[in-house]
């Protein structure tokens, strides 16, 4: 085992019993026995949302047949039931408004012994334009890649450059509701890009096949479109899928550690299992959540995955494309990888109209 999975296995337990401890000295002895109490008996779990009020569109099932049909490969379903009693019961509660943590297991500490030890360089986008890099002068041996993610339903007041592939990191809706997908779907296929790349995100309610709908926020459990993702016909859906344009390898996976929502998994076991099928030659790297410490800040709390880092970090795909925090907007390099949190949404959930352009080279004349 690395220093580094050590230090992260330790840290994480840490983390559990911080939270256990934090409650008992605000609270006292009685409101941790109901805590204890509750999580045997799993609470229900909840999240952090960014959107407003808004209408609640019931659970519909969209029409059948149609293309985009992802991996089927079962979901990996966590072996560790008392760290799923501990996070539910801790949501269940209410349990971040108290203690103004949305995620209780960030790894903040985690990323303190490791920083100095990683590269951060911040880039900035070119005299106010979307490109955080000069135009190839050769321009046929590359693609112009235009990213951008979280929309939330706002896709209209997004101007989207031209380019050869688009790609979209998740949340495009708020619950993936039918009406809003079919929107989506129509807005992109006026689009030109010929290339049109989308992830799920937390909020694609429906989406994620393999999602215990009882752990849901309450509010949210009628909500969303069965299979959403089949709406969306004028896309290249991915999950946990790679495809090949002109060489070039792109891979989407929408995983995040929110309990209550489409595509959750846990810090310790979960997260780690669906990042390992990321394919070493992946080029472009779409994921909806950050790794640790790169664009990654909620407030004060690293939401970042360090198993995700650790991927990022031996595979070294050439750019790394994701949202879900709205609050760390931006772009950033290792040296190696380019990082770019393309969330279109500030955070009080406004659009703000801010794509991200790039250049990658291609690797074949034809594409695959």
């Amino acid at each position: 085992m690395s220093l580094f999975c050590f230090e992260s296995e330790i840290l994480f337990e840490y983390n559990l019993c911080r939270q256990t401890l934090r409650s008992k000295r605000t609270m006292g002895p009685p409101y941790v026995l109901l805590f204890l109490f509750l999580i045997l008996l799993r609470g229900r779990g909840a999240g952090e949302c960014n959107v407003p009020t808004r209408n609640k569109t019931p659970l519909r099932t969209p029409p059948e047949p149609t293309t985009n049909t992802p991996n089927t490969e079962p979901a990996h379903t966590t072996k560790d039931d008392f760290l799923d009693f501990f996070i539910y019961g801790y949501y269940g509660l209410g349990l971040p408004l108290i203690f103004d943590e949305v995620d209780p297991f960030h790894e903040n500490e985690l990323w303190d012994l490791i920083k100095a030890n990683k590269t951060q360089i911040v880039l900035h986008k070119i005299n106010n334009s979307s490109a955080i890099m000069p135009e190839p002068k050769d321009r046929s041996r590359y693609l112009k890649v235009v990213a951008i993610s979280d929309t939330h339903n706002q896709m209209a007041g997004v101007t989207i450059p031209d380019g050869d592939v688009l790609i979209h990191a998740g949340d495009l809706t708020n619950d993936g509701e039918y009406e809003r997908l079919v929107e989506f779907n129509n807005q992109m296929g006026l689009l030109p890009h010929p290339h049109k790349l989308v992830i799920g995100g937390n909020h694609e309610l429906g989406f994620d096949v393999f999602e215990n709908k009882a752990k849901r926020r309450p509010r949210d459990q009628p909500l969303g479109t069965e299979e959403g993702w089949k709406l969306l016909t004028n896309v290249t859906y991915l999950l946990d899928q790679s495809v090949k344009i002109d060489g070039v390898k792109f891979y989407g996976s929408p995983y995040h550690a929110l309990p209550g929502y489409p595509f959750y998994k846990n810090r310790k076991n979960g997260l780690k299992e669906v990042w390992e099928r990321i394919p070493s030659d992946v080029d472009v790297l779409i994921t909806h959540s950050p790794p640790l410490g790169y664009l990654d800040l909620f407030r004060n709390d690293r939401w970042g995955c360090r198993y995700l880092l650790e991927k990022v970090e031996k595979y070294q795909p050439k750019f790394h494309i994701y949202g879900h925090v709205h609050q760390s907007y931006g772009a950033m390099s290792n040296g190696k990888t380019t990082f770019l949190n393309a969330a279109q949404c500030d955070p009080k959930n406004k659009i703000q109209d801010r794509p991200f352009v790039f250049w990658i080279e291609k690797k074949t004349d034809t594409n695959l």
